[in-house]
């Protein structure tokens, strides 16, 4: 694993991620810095890191074009929900999934991270963080 990022994601959208059904994940604000796969930390009432994931490609584009994106992969929102999301933005971002690896185990990341907060956008995972991501990926 190269550059991971650690995101934030609802539990909802969690288990369409994990089903398959979700195949986009969407993000008002990226980083311009490569990045090969994301780690997925499902928020309240889960607050477990439970799937680390590639991405195939980042597409920026407006709320219609990520739109068409999502009806062609499965977005797994409507597109009142997109819209809704990208709100007063000209662009954001989709990025296309790969295939989900779950955790053997979810991570309790307040115990395994030191001082973990959950990012409300996204942040790099440190060195540290991975090793205990490779382990749980055995």
């Amino acid at each position: 694993m190269s550059e991971l990022v650690l995101i934030s994601i609802h539990p909802r959208h969690v288990e369409a991620i994990l089903a398959g059904e979700k195949t986009i994940e969407f993000r008002r604000r990226w980083t311009a810095r490569a990045v090969s796969h994301l780690v997925i930390y499902a928020t309240v009432p889960t607050k477990q890191i439970v799937a680390v994931v590639p991405i195939e490609e980042t597409v920026q584009g407006s709320p219609t074009a990520l739109w068409n994106l999502a009806r062609q992969h499965g977005g797994g929102v409507t597109r009142a929900e997109l819209f809704t999301y990208f709100s007063g933005l000209q662009e954001g971002f989709g990025l296309r999934l790969g295939r989900v690896k779950p955790l053997r185990r979810p991570i309790d990341p307040f115990v395994k991270f030191d001082g973990f907060r959950a990012p409300q956008s996204y942040r790099f995972v440190t060195t540290k963080e991975a090793s205990v991501l490779r382990l749980a990926l055995k």
